[in-house]
């Protein structure tokens, strides 16, 4: 939609459409799709231990079906050995994810999940993949967030409510017919 606004703001611009991060709109997606995602870098403040954390408290029997990815890059070495101290059931970590690996993962995602709390959060790029892989989100609300992510296309969440976020993660594992309509829009 904001293509035609561009056209007529610059009428000599030329603009360019990217489709999940491709110049290809035949996106394909798995029709069993299994993953919760994240996808971002490992620092505290982007949330991968808010998301270990609901993980642990989602109820068994929901988790059977589902594997939770987290997959991203710019860690320090200190803070991924924490992460990594306790496997967990079900939890997949990749570690500088090529695009290909990322693009492999949005494929097979059924959920993205952001849960980030991070200072100079903007608008995450990673959310706008994900939903070109017409993957519905669960995000705190925080910062630019709220203005790619809504009732429509997911779920807000107060930051650090674990208790919440991990209530609307079993709603939507509940759901399907709620993904797939999220899914859509």
């Amino acid at each position: 939609s904001q293509k035609h606004q561009w056209k007529k703001l610059f009428p000599k611009l030329k603009i360019v459409e990217i489709y999940g991060a491709r110049q290809n709109p035949k996106i394909s997606i798995t029709k069993d799709r299994q993953r919760l995602t994240y996808i971002s870098h490992f620092f505290a403040s982007k949330g991968q231990f808010d998301l270990i954390k609901v993980w642990d408290k989602v109820n068994p029997k929901l988790k059977e079906n589902f594997i939770l990815t987290l997959a991203g890059g710019n860690q320090d070495e200190a803070y991924l050995k924490k992460i990594l101290e306790n496997q967990r059931d079900r939890l997949e970590i990749i570690i500088d994810p090529s695009s290909e690996d990322i693009k492999k993962i949005l494929t097979e995602t059924e959920l993205f999940l952001m849960p980030s709390t991070y200072d100079f959060e903007a608008q995450p790029a990673v959310l706008i993949e994900a939903m070109s892989f017409k993957a519905p989100i669960i995000a705190y609300e925080w910062a630019g967030i709220p203005d790619l992510v809504n009732d429509k296309n997911g779920s807000l969440v107060q930051p650090n409510n674990i208790d919440e976020f991990t209530f609307v993660l079993e709603t939507y594992l509940k759901n399907k017919q709620l993904r797939e309509t999220k899914s859509i829009n």
